[in-house]
């Protein structure tokens, strides 16, 4: 079985989040802090990341590039409210290989992760 990191600090997103990835047959696990889960990269090995932008301890960006320096090949998706064209940009400078806007619909986590089954 698949598993994700999924990095949200709030949970009521988180929950939604990992609701559509279980219901892909993902197994999922959250983080709701950024240096912890930076820490989960290290000593773990995972499929997938999901990530929020807006973090408060971190930016998603600064999370997106500690990652690259772990793992340069993982997947990862980014899951934000703040979807200008910049954003979108950095992120994908930054090392992101997917961008979701909030809200999200289960489709769209589903036409992502599909291919990573």
């Amino acid at each position: 079985m698949k598993k994700v990191l999924i990095m949200e600090d709030i949970p009521e997103h988180a929950f939604l989040v990992q609701h559509a990835l279980v219901s892909l047959g993902f197994l999922t696990v959250v983080c709701h802090n950024t240096f912890r889960a930076i820490e989960m990269v290290r000593m773990n090995e995972y499929d997938a990341i999901v990530t929020d932008l807006r973090m408060p301890e971190m930016v998603g960006i600064e999370f997106i590039k500690y990652v690259r320096v772990i793992n340069k090949n993982i997947p990862i998706v980014v899951l934000t409210a703040y979807a200008d064209k910049d954003a979108k940009n950095e992120t994908f400078i930054a090392g992101a290989n997917y961008f979701i806007a909030k809200p999200f619909k289960q489709a769209d986590i589903k036409r992502i992760f599909e291919q990573f089954k």
